[in-house]
């Protein structure tokens, strides 16, 4: 069975239990012992500060837990840039249609271009801050 049958599947069973009112993201590194990088493998931030080759992973769930899309990326792209492509896969692979949802992510995805395009695509948002925002150019309170 390929990945898109085993993602549809998912996604019914999820939908079937009225799990999309509120998806959950987050991003985690995964590293490699090897000494060279290839075509996804690539040194990158590392919060362990390790300096080998990894690749950087986002699971969405729904709020039970249950994944309803994964994506792989290059070690050396920054967290912040996996938010939106994640979430238009799950848009493109699925008849999503007025479905209201509510994503939500750590402080690791707060930038103004992640709200602005959750914002448009009429999703809820709900994103850690650390503590100020400005340094991200997004203004708090964020009005709609």
């Amino acid at each position: 069975m390929g990945a898109r049958p085993i993602a549809g599947k998912c996604f019914t069973h999820a939908a079937d239990r009225g799990g999309l009112s509120l998806l959950l993201y987050d991003v985690t590194t995964l590293y490699f012992e090897a000494e060279n990088e290839d075509d996804l493998r690539k040194v990158g931030y590392s919060k362990e500060r390790r300096i080998d080759p990894q690749i950087v992973v986002g699971l969405l769930v729904d709020r039970t837990g249950f994944p309803l899309e994964v994506g792989c990326f290059e070690g050396n792209t920054a967290e912040t840039t996996t938010l939106v492509p994640i979430i238009q896969a799950l848009q493109s692979r699925h008849d999503l249609g007025d479905t209201p949802m509510v994503i939500a992510a750590d402080a690791g995805m707060l930038s103004a271009s992640n709200l602005t395009a959750l914002d448009e695509a009429g999703l809820g948002f709900i994103v850690g801050s650390r503590e100020s925002s400005d340094r991200f150019g997004v203004p708090f309170p964020l009005e709609r």
